[in-house]
């Protein structure tokens, strides 16, 4: 059972131990460098430095490294630049130096004067403020939280002794609680000038101003910390993090879901604090495996941060995200200690199905929609911002992400004109939330930033524009409106767009409009999008076949993206950008649907079957990857979705061919594998198991040894395909499925694509050195392996018992008894090893009919010989063995699987019976299409996944 003093220890001793790994190979003798990853080290390095230490100082940690904490702490101090230290750095240097008895104190250990005003400077940060216009300038909103920490150690530290000096303490101290004030729903507008700029600050402000609390009022704080531990409960991702839009997000967002759970915890805010402290211990368990490595902060590797946190801030960033676990930890020293949560918690009860959408404020549509099914987890925030991290775009990390920071604006509309870049942003004029969906109108087109300009249109040109055009958000110059519609079902995001355009720039025709475009990027989890006109927006109509859409004045493109350092979220880099360009017109209204595409292990991948099959679903619909059976075994003991290629699915046919035990002895394969399978039924990834055999065929697994793998899998079986609904009765009551398993019948798809042959018979006759066939004989074929249950000896023999000279036998399936090299109408082709599909569909074709006698008995469940008469178009001589029956109907030639019977059908049959059986077998063709078995073998796929836990990095 966790609580809240086992986390607390957990991360006191991560902390530790993570600092300290840092100090010992990076900052050896507590020594900034002056440079680091390429950078000149800044003050804001020994200042993090200092606040970590700090926060151990103040749970009972003297010793660091096997130093004094104090004495570090007075080295480090000598080490900061007065001058050039700010902002959260200047009251973290004074709250060092108050932790180690203030001014007085440094004196007596030995600071000279000169010492003295350099910390004095860095302490003071009061350059932020504008006497003249009494504003922070261009500062963002919760800067007037740091100042009033800032002046207020300040005070503490002595340096503000007259009601002169501490004139603007309390000026910032009112502005403060002034802003606190601004949305009675509690949420805080960062935004300098109030435009509506919700993001992670507006939690992150209660954060650090919570040891200061105290300064304002109770029920204030009370109020709007509870908003937040709300908004933590509601939007919290299975990646760990809280908040997925706007500034600080990527593993700063993680620290903030175990920070503010700590405080809620603390503050007996939490709904839940069993669920609350789940999700802290999730979040913390997602930091330390995603977001640090090599003993730093892994943002800047793969990823990417906004310009002020580049990889000059490297060591203060990892050190800062330590500060902030710490911070949690020292709050729950105060939570309750009856708190309990039992571990592990499957991510489906920690991350339930929610479709909320909270409210930031009322006087303005400032919100942020949370949405989360089976499948999908999204937020989607409707607040002000202008770039890319802002706009009313889909937010979910490993499906819906966008370039960091970035002018390329991505899920909304882009306008080019000869005057600049327009694109739909800021708050909505209005919203309205309905289940599953929300509809919202735009009413304002935003000039894009001069920089973007200059990186399409030229130094030259942009320079040009910004001095003859609004500042970014400026309404003047295109105007019109953006009405959207999300719908969300299933695994499907069904969007609507209707756009106005009633003037351009220069201009009021639409031909003043150069271009306009929609992007849509993809990151880990390939996305399959779908253009299609208004109405229509039915999740289970085909997807995109990566044909242009059938929508005029639209095209649609991708474009690899993957390793462009402008193309990466602050989870990781995007691979792809899916580009739809539309022809400038006044009114635009079309539908697009968006999804995650699948990725499925198959194995064997080279099989006909999965072939054919995944061959015939819609470009990109699936993400399919190979299992390696001969490299499988000695990688079972790996986690489950490492060695199925991050797959959401398992699909398999054939259990005893999914790991080759290769050297290893059978009875350890053998329980390794049980436990292996053990596993994947824990594991979030799905099991479909097409049922081809009853049994397995192969000698090795006969008996009791297959018994037991087959009944393992059926245990931790999500779906069964099987191809017979005899078949589908059969096995269920002869394997324990899972009471929830999928059932569904799907026939086995024929093989007509394979079976293409452009050569006439005696062609392929010569191909495969047989003899031509005489005019008005018939060749009967008996293909495939030689298996047992085949009854090959018997149907070879019922073939000379009726002794017809215008009838030929093919095997490829040698008997077992039977001697056929004196009858020279039998011929038998050498076996070493697997027949390619062109000599198959050459065998096939070689043949008028061909002939199965199958004993079902213990391992026959189908046979896979009728996707090769279906496809060929050549009818069979079948036994009335049921699978057969069900499956081909009035095209077959049928006899009792008796070697009478088969000698008589072979003494009797004809040219006409032929015809007419070859006609009725090409009339299957249709229903066995791989085209028309294939979108339902995906819609049961899609019932399953993707996973929802299982699509989310970082």
């Amino acid at each position: 059972m966790d609580c809240p003093l086992q986390l607390r220890q957990d991360i006191l001793d991560y902390a530790v131990e993570r600092t300290e790994a840092v100090v010992r190979r990076f900052l050896p003798g507590f020594r900034v460098p002056g440079f680091f990853a390429g950078y000149r080290t800044g003050p804001h390095d020994a200042a993090e430095v200092l606040h970590v230490l700090t926060l151990l100082r103040g749970m009972g940690m003297r010793t660091v490294c096997g130093e004094a904490s104090d004495e570090v702490m007075l080295r480090l101090l000598r080490q900061i630049d007065g001058v050039r230290t700010e902002t959260f750095y200047s009251y973290r240097v004074a709250e060092a130096m108050l932790c180690l008895g203030g001014l007085s104190a440094l004196e007596q250990r030995g600071f000279s004067s000169q010492e003295i005003v350099n910390l004095r400077f860095a302490t003071d940060s009061t350059h932020l403020y504008d006497p003249a216009t009494r504003s922070l300038g261009g500062w963002s909103a919760n800067y007037w939280a740091v100042l009033t920490r800032c002046e207020h150690n300040r005070m503490r530290l002595g340096l503000l002794p007259s009601a002169d000096s501490q004139a603007l303490y309390h000026e910032a101290r009112t502005r403060t609680e002034r802003m606190l004030r601004e949305s009675e729903l509690g949420f805080f507008d960062d935004c300098p000038n109030g435009s509506g700029r919700f993001d992670i600050y507006s939690a992150d402000v209660y954060l650090f101003l919570e040891p200061i609390a105290q300064l304002f009022d109770n029920a204030l704080m009370e109020h709007n910390i509870r908003a937040h531990v709300r908004l933590l409960e509601t939007l919290a991702l299975e990646n760990g993090c809280l908040i997925a839009w706007g500034r600080s997000i990527g593993a700063l967002s993680v620290c903030m879901t175990v920070e503010l759970g700590a405080l809620s915890l603390r503050n007996g805010m939490a709904a839940d604090p069993a669920r609350t402290l789940r999700l802290m211990r999730h979040a913390f368990n997602a930091f330390k495996a995603n977001w640090l490595r090599d003993d730093l902060m892994a943002s800047h590797r793969d990823g990417m941060t906004e310009g002020y946190r580049g990889v000059y801030r490297l060591l203060q960033m990892t050190l800062d995200c330590l500060a902030k676990l710490l911070a949690a930890a020292h709050l729950l020293e105060g939570a309750p200690p009856t708190v309990a949560a039992s571990a592990p918690t499957p991510a489906l009860d920690l991350f339930p199905h929610v479709d909320t959408l909270i409210a930031f404020e009322t006087r303005r549509k400032a919100a942020v929609w949370m949405f989360r099914n089976r499948f999908l987890t999204f937020q989607l925030p409707l607040v002000a911002g202008f770039n890319a991290d802002y706009v009313a775009w889909l937010h979910g990390p490993g499906v819906f992400e966008n370039p960091v920071e970035s002018p390329m604006i991505c899920g909304v509309p882009r306008v080019a004109t000869a005057q600049g870049e327009f694109f739909s942003a800021d708050l909505p004029a209005s919203y309205r939330k309905f289940p599953d969906g929300l509809e919202a109108v735009f009413e304002t087109w935003h000039r894009s930033p001069a920089r973007a300009i200059s990186k399409s249109l030229g130094l030259k040109l942009a320079a040009a524009v910004a001095a003859g055009s609004a500042a970014p958000g400026d309404e003047s110059g295109l105007k019109g409106t953006r009405r959207v519609r999300f719908t969300v079902e299933d695994d499907t995001i069904c969007v609507c767009e209707h756009w106005t355009f009633d003037s351009a720039p220069g201009a009021t025709a639409a031909d003043a409009i150069e271009g306009i475009s929609l992007d849509i990027p993809e990151s880990t989890r390939p996305l399959v999008l779908e253009i299609l006109p208004c109405p229509g927006c039915a999740a289970d109509s085909a997807p995109t076949s990566g044909k242009p859409p059938e929508l005029p004045g639209v095209t649609q493109s991708v474009v690899a993206v993957e390793g462009m350092p402008e193309w990466r979220s602050a989870w990781g880099g995007l691979r792809r950008l899916h580009q739809i360009h539309f022809q400038p017109a006044r009114d635009i209204h079309f539908a697009w649907k968006l999804r995650p595409a699948l990725r499925v292990a198959v194995a064997p991948a080279d099989h006909d079957y999965l072939q054919a099959l995944y061959g015939a679903m819609p470009a990109g619909a699936v993400e399919l990857h190979d299992v390696p059976s001969h490299q499988a075994a000695r990688h079972m003991s790996r986690p489950v979705r490492d060695m199925l290629g991050n797959a959401d699915i398992l699909h398999m046919g054939w259990p005893e061919h999914l790991i080759d035990p290769g050297t290893m002895p059978l009875p350890e394969f053998d329980a390794r594998q049980l436990e292996f399978i053990r596993k994947v039924g824990e594991s979030p990834v799905k099991v479909v198991w097409t049922m081809h055999n009853r049994r397995p065929h192969n000698p090795v697994w006969r008996g009791t040894r297959g018994d037991e793998l087959y009944r393992a899998w059926a245990a931790v079986a999500d779906a069964v395909i099987h191809h017979s609904n005899c078949g589908m009765e059969l096995m269920r009551k002869e394997l324990p499925y899972k009471p929830d398993a999928i059932h569904v019948v799907i026939p086995h798809g024929h093989y007509g694509a394979q079976m293409a042959v452009t050569q006439p018979r005696p062609a392929l006759e010569t191909l495969l050195g047989i003899p031509h066939a005489a005019p008005g004989q018939m060749r009967f074929g008996v293909l495939g392996r030689a298996q047992k249950e085949k009854q090959v000896d018997m149907i070879v023999r019922a073939f000379m018992r009726a002794a017809r000279p215008d009838q030929l036998l093919l095997l490829t399936a040698h008997p077992y008894e039977t001697d056929v090299t004196g009858d020279p109408r039998i011929v038998l082709l050498p076996r070493n090893g697997w027949f390619t599909r062109e000599i198959i569909a050459a065998q096939v074709h070689a043949c008028d009919a061909l002939v199965s006698a199958h004993l079902h008995g213990e391992s026959y469940l189908t046979s896979g010989t009728i996707a090769d008469s279906i496809g060929a178009g050549i009818p069979m001589l079948a036994n009335d063995w049921n699978f057969f029956v069900e499956t081909l109907g009035d095209s077959a030639l049928w006899h009792n699987n008796t070697e009478d019977g088969l000698t008589e059908l072979f003494r009797t049959v004809s040219h006409e019976d032929l015809q007419r059986c070859k006609a009725a077998t090409a009339a299957l063709g249709p229903r066995f299409a791989w085209q028309a078995l294939a979108p339902r073998t995906l819609k049961l796929l899609r019932r399953l996944g993707p996973l929802r836990e299982a699509v989310q990095r970082g």
